[in-house]
């Protein structure tokens, strides 16, 4: 069996998760306490949050809805409880173990662990319930 990709939805979730990251890591909202936890002084932020960064943001985002779009068909899920669930499960079992890895080696603080595994939580959920409400 092969997964149905809904192309349109996916670019959607793809565009929202897109402009989650960006204000996750802003100024706004993490990107102080983030770069504090990173020891990055305020006035370099410009030099790790440019052009460059959002490229990559954009195609990572896309592999990962593309992923959730494909887990969600693959269940076939229909309503937004469901999909939420799956994300938090999805969440619980690729994210946090593999954030938690990167941060326990890197040395890094829990904090980090948090900004960074509670924007995936996020990303995931959202998606998640849009594919499974899409359908």
């Amino acid at each position: 069996m092969f997964p149905t990709i809904e192309v349109t939805a996916v670019l959607v979730s793809s565009l929202i998760c897109f402009a989650i990251g960006a204000l996750w890591l802003s100024p706004a909202l993490f990107g102080k306490v983030w770069l504090k936890s990173l020891n990055i002084p305020a006035d370099e932020y410009s030099r790790y949050i440019d052009g460059r960064t959002f490229l990559w943001l954009a195609v990572f985002v896309i592999g990962i809805n593309i992923g959730i779009e494909i887990v969600i068909d693959m269940l076939g899920y229909t309503n937004m409880k469901d999909g939420v669930y799956a994300g938090i499960y999805m969440w619980i079992i690729f994210v946090v173990p593999q954030v938690g890895i990167l941060i326990a080696f890197e040395r890094r603080p829990f904090l980090l662990f948090a900004i960074y595994a509670g924007y995936f939580l996020v990303i995931f959920v959202i998606a998640s319930a849009l594919f499974a409400m899409w359908r």
